[in-house]
């Protein structure tokens, strides 16, 4: 290997790899958002296809945003025992599975399983592990590599919606998923690409993941009467954030069906 690609195919922070990191991680957040957010693109095929009612077939994506964020805390924990990469290939491995699985979907009932849990779980360890590897790689730039990694949530949802449109007319909601697939399997890639730190960045007592885990119940952050107010307040707004993503489409082809 040349000696100038030995030189910055290295750790460095605020600098060579360190972007690489960063728009590795902007091309997983596109790649997320922009399967869980192009939901409702697939949403008309699901219900023509399986015919189980609007309510049954929102579940599927349901699950898959609530997995996406609610094993959040177990995830970051996860991510700082074992490591970012080794998180991220997990969940690139997990994600192409689902997809691969949910396009051979026999019944919408399995998808709660194979998209719902397997796909949001999947996404999970490839959205934080995509957030936390930055804290390692940026320090005077942090800002702005989290504001480069988060615009790919934007950008895979435009893309990817109508991506997924072409695809749904051409070879169906099963053809879509499959190529989605392969976008989820390019992500192994980006996880590779988050180089774990030298030992002298880490801190020098490593807690056991038992430690780590039981930190999650702790009591104390909750009598902070400002943080328990952030924490319900973020709640109930996402919880109707994602309703849009879901029925929009439907929605749209039902009040202007000349479209």
């Amino acid at each position: 290997m040349p000696a100038g690609v030995r030189r910055f195919w290295r750790y460095q922070v605020d600098c060579g790899w360190a972007w690489v990191v960063c728009f590795a991680s902007f091309f997983v957040q596109c790649v997320i958002f922009g399967t869980i957010q192009s939901f409702g693109t697939l949403f008309i095929s699901l219900l023509n296809d399986f015919k189980s009612g609007e309510s049954a077939t929102a579940w599927v994506g349901s699950l898959g945003y609530g997995f996406l964020f609610v094993i959040g805390p177990v995830t970051t924990a996860l991510c700082e025992h074992f490591g970012c990469r080794v998180m991220a290939c997990a969940g690139s491995v997990l994600t192409t599975i689902s997809l691969v699985v949910t396009s051979f979907a026999p019944s919408i009932s399995s998808m709660y399983f194979t998209f719902g849990v397997l796909w949001g779980t999947g996404g999970s360890f490839l959205f934080f592990s995509g957030l936390l590897i930055l804290r390692f790689y940026f320090n005077r730039n942090i800002s702005l590599a989290n504001g480069i990694t988060m615009t790919g949530a934007g950008f895979g949802t435009l893309v990817f919606n109508v991506m997924l449109q072409e695809l749904d007319d051409k070879y169906g909601w099963r053809g879509g998923m499959r190529v989605l697939s392969v976008f989820s399997a390019l992500t192994f890639l980006c996880g590779c690409a988050y180089i774990p730190p030298p030992v002298d960045y880490l801190p020098f007592e490593r807690p056991s993941l038992w430690s780590r885990l039981k930190r999650l119940i702790d009591p104390r952050p909750w009598r902070d009467r400002a943080f328990t107010m952030w924490v319900l307040s973020l709640s109930f707004i996402l919880f109707a954030y994602f309703f849009p993503y879901t029925y929009l489409v439907s929605v749209i082809r039902l009040l202007f069906p000349f479209l």
